[in-house]
């Protein structure tokens, strides 16, 4: 004998029709017995007529659908696109040069103030910036400064990098500020 569940999981094939001749006769007993499965048959019957009429229903592209795009693929003659965005890009490419050409240093000296604000007004020179290793004094620190001919203009920032100029007019103050031990890192700017 068949029970309620197994009856209301072969609903939709009962409702189909490829159930064996043993099971539906099984799920009919079943159906005089339970009115609810009666009602759930009842509401997959409404189911399946509500989706076989949404078959031929415009909601679905369809082969209308299909035949419109079918002839948007075949059509030859390419849709004119529009220049404007074209425009806006090559102004936007002009700015740039523009703007860089502007902005662009030539080998020019730069000038630096001094970080102390002394009367050095005008210091020309190369900008580094440095960190020295945390164990550095600030008697060691100022010694390699004068040493290199370099002059704080900024620093220390809150990661401890200060920036320096390094005299031109001495062509080895560089080398020698990059050979101290003190120096844990040094970039030229």
């Amino acid at each position: 004998m068949m029970t309620e569940r197994d009856a209301e999981m072969l609903l939709p094939f009962y409702l189909n029709g490829t159930l064996s001749a043993e099971e539906t006769d099984d799920v009919e007993q079943a159906l005089t017995e339970h009115p609810e499965l009666r009602e759930e048959l009842a509401f997959l019957r409404a189911l399946r007529e509500h989706m076989e009429s949404q078959r031929d229903s415009t909601n679905s592209p369809g082969e209308l659908g299909l035949r419109r795009l079918q002839q948007q693929l075949n059509s030859t003659e390419p849709k004119p696109v529009k220049q404007g965005w074209r425009m806006a890009a090559i102004a936007a490419s002009f700015m740039l040069v523009l703007q860089t050409a502007l902005t662009w240093q030539n080998d020019e000296s730069v000038h630096f103030t001094p970080a102390g604000g002394g009367s050095e007004a005008g210091i020309t020179g190369t900008l580094v910036s440095v960190t020295f290793v945390p164990s550095a004094t600030e008697q060691q620190i100022r010694a390699v400064l004068l040493d290199s001919n370099s002059l704080i203009i900024n620093g220390p920032s809150a990661l401890g990098i200060y920036q320096l100029v390094v005299d031109d007019t001495d062509k080895q103050a560089l080398a020698r500020l990059e050979a101290q031990s003190i120096i844990e890192s040094l970039q030229v700017q």
